[in-house]
């Protein structure tokens, strides 16, 4: 869910940081903008990836405490965390009253 709600914010803060690159000394050679203009997209997309691995360690961990499964199965309950009728045991079949 954390890279759901971040990727769109990440993808558009790639943009400042890669515009921060032409300030560098050697960007005024028309051959170094260029190579950058044209590579754009590839560095906002090799960029982001770094920035959506911070963010999910950053917020990442508040999604887990509300999805607190259990690592056995409860007695008493089925496979969705429900009580069963009856006691918590499943229903018994007489498969000798079938005839």
């Amino acid at each position: 869910m954390t890279i759901y709600l971040w990727h769109n914010l990440l993808i558009m803060a790639t943009v400042p940081l890669i515009d921060l690159l032409y300030r560098l000394p050697f960007m005024d050679d028309p051959q170094w903008g260029n190579a950058l203009s044209t590579t754009y997209t590839l560095w906002m997309f090799v960029l982001v990836w770094p920035l959506i691995g911070l963010m999910v360690l950053a917020v990442g961990w508040v999604e887990d405490p509300g999805r607190q499964t259990p690592a056995a199965p409860v007695a008493g309950r089925d496979e969705a965390g429900l009580r069963r009728q009856g006691g918590g045991h499943p229903p018994q079949v007489n498969l000798a009253r079938a005839a």
